[in-house]
């Protein structure tokens, strides 16, 4: 009777145990809002006042909202798109599909926790990084 009680514990602390525990993933579930966009583009010195303008819009309207289903929105400016999204099991690198103009983008993750996400991505010789936050608000 001793031995069925520890196997049983054994058992039920098990489930519990694998039921407590998130899947990668699930850090990223939610909405995030654009707080900091860098990019190593050279501007002309007349246009930097602009550009400076351009890339304040950008962070101010850009949002990401990451669901369970593996959806993926994207706001800016006002405009939605609607797509995809993967991770991979190590957290390193996020896949996104983008619906409308039917193309992937793979993005570093360089730090993810429950408030901040930094990404980056670098394609022929062009670098952006990105600091999202999540928020509660959509």
């Amino acid at each position: 009777m001793r031995k069925q009680k520890v196997i049983l514990v054994i058992v039920l602390f098990t489930m519990v145990f694998a039921a407590c525990k998130q899947k990668p993933e699930t850090k990223i579930i939610g909405f995030w809002q654009l707080k900091e966009y860098k990019n190593n583009q050279e501007v002309a010195p007349e246009l930097k006042d602009l550009y400076k303008q351009h890339i304040e819009e950008y962070v101010r309207t850009s949002s990401f909202e990451f669901k369970a289903d593996s959806t993926l929105i994207t706001k800016e400016k006002g405009e939605m798109a609607t797509g995809k999204w993967t991770v991979d099991k190590d957290l390193k690198k996020i896949t996104m599909y983008d619906d409308l103009l039917n193309s992937y983008a793979v993005v570093d993750i360089v730090s993810v926790d429950d408030k901040k996400m930094v990404l980056k991505s670098k394609n022929q010789g062009f670098e952006v990084q990105m600091t999202l936050e999540k928020t509660e608000n959509k």
